[in-house]
C-alpha cells in the first residue's frame, strides 16, 4: 500500500480522507499517515482520526526517510501552486480518483489532481496537474483544463472548452461549448459563461459579465474605509449601498445566499490582493465580519 500524506487539515482535507477511504473500500491502496498543515493551532491534533504530523516543509524530511506520496487538499489555486514550488524536488504527487467517477479511457489526468465523487469526464479530455474537480462536476468531450484549476461542486463544462491554468469555477456554474477561460480568471457561483473570459478577470451572473476589479488596491483603511468597502460589496450584490449596513447578514439579506457567499469572498480576495483562509469563510456571517477579515489579512 502507498503511504499517503494529505497537505491541508481543513474542510477539504477531511473530504480527501473520505475519498481515500472510499478507494480503500474497493481496493486497499493507501495507508493514510496523516496531515501536514502550517497552522500552529493544528499541530499535534487529530482530524478524522489522523494526526497532524507537522508543518508542510516536514514532507521533505518524511520523503528522505521512506517512500511517501502526497496530495494537496486545498481549494485555493494559488495556494496549491505555492506549496508545490516550496517543496522543490518532491515529485511523488498522488492523483486521487473517487470510485464513483465516470472517466473515459481516452481522458488524461495530471499528477496531484483530486477527482471527487460522481464526476463525469468525457472522451479526449485533458486535466492538468494539481487540479481539484469537486463533487458532481461534468466535463464535456475534448475539453482542455490546465494546471492548478479549482472546480467547485455541480459545475458543468460543455465540450471543446479551454480552461487555462489557475482558473476558479464557482459552485453550479456552467461553461458553454468552445469557450476559453483565461489563466487566473474566476467565475462566480451559479454563473453561465456564454463568451470567452479574459485572463485574471472575475465574471458573475447569467450571462456571466466582468466585475470591474483592477487588481490589488490600497486597503480600506488607506482609502475611504468602510464606505469604500460597502460600495464595492453593493456593486457585487447589484444593490443600492443604502440597503446595506454592518449588520447585513448572510442568509437574512435576500441577495446573500450560499452561492453569493463564495462570490463575495473571491471578489474581495481579487480586489485587495489577499487570500482568506478556507477555514475562516464559514465564520463570515455579516458585512462587518467580511470587513474585519479583510483588514486582518492586509495587516
Amino acid at each position: 500500500m502507498k503511504e499517503l500524506v494529505i497537505i491541508g487539515a481543513g474542510n477539504f482535507g477531511r473530504e480527501t480522507v473520505w475519498l481515500a477511504e472510499s478507494i480503500n473500500k474497493i481496493q486497499p491502496t493507501y495507508n493514510v499517515l496523516g496531515f501536514l498543515d502550517d497552522t500552529e493551532e493544528k499541530q499535534g491534533k487529530e482530524f478524522c482520526g489522523y494526526p497532524c504530523l507537522g508543518k508542510i516543509p516536514f514532507l521533505k524530511e518524511l520523503a528522505r526517510q521512506r517512500s511517501i506520496y502526497a496530495v494537496i487538499a486545498m481549494e485555493s489555486c494559488a495556494g496549491r501552486q505555492k506549496i508545490v514550488a516550496s517543496l522543490g524536488e518532491f515529485t511523488n504527487w498522488e492523483t486521487l480518483i473517487h470510485p464513483s467517477a465516470n472517466i473515459a479511457e481516452s481522458a488524461r489526468i495530471g499528477a496531484g489532481s483530486i477527482i471527487c465523487a460522481n464526476t463525469s469526464i468525457s472522451v479526449s479530455t485533458s486535466i492538468g496537474d494539481h487540479c481539484l474537480i469537486n463533487i458532481g462536476t461534468i466535463i464535456g468531450h475534448d475539453t482542455a483544463i490546465g494546471n492548478y484549476v479549482s472546480i467547485m461542486p455541480g459545475v458543468c463544462i460543455c465540450g471543446n472548452a479551454v480552461i487555462n491554468d489557475s482558473v476558479y469555477l464557482g459552485v453550479n456554474c456552467s461553461v458553454m461549448p468552445k469557450i476559453t477561460i483565461g489563466a487566473k480568471a474566476k467565475v462566480g457561483a451559479g454563473s453561465a459563461v456564454l463568451k470567452n473570459v479574459a485572463a485574471s478577470t472575475t465574471v458573475l451572473g447569467v450571462p456571466a459579465t466582468p466585475i470591474q476589479i483592477s487588481g490589488p488596491q490600497p486597503s480600506p483603511k488607506q482609502q475611504k474605509g468602510w464606505p469604500d468597502f460597502l460600495s464595492f460589496v453593493a456593486a457585487i450584490f447589484q444593490a443600492d449601498p443604502r440597503e446595506l449596513n454592518a449588520d447585513t447578514a448572510y442568509g437574512e439579506y435576500e441577495k446573500w445566499d450560499s452561492l453569493m457567499h463564495m462570490t463575495l469572498v473571491m471578489s474581495i480576495e481579487e480586489k485587495y490582493g489577499i487570500t482568506i483562509p478556507i477555514e475562516d469563510i464559514p465564520r463570515l456571517k455579516t458585512l462587518q465580519d467580511l470587513f474585519s477579515c479583510t483588514i486582518k489579512n492586509l495587516e
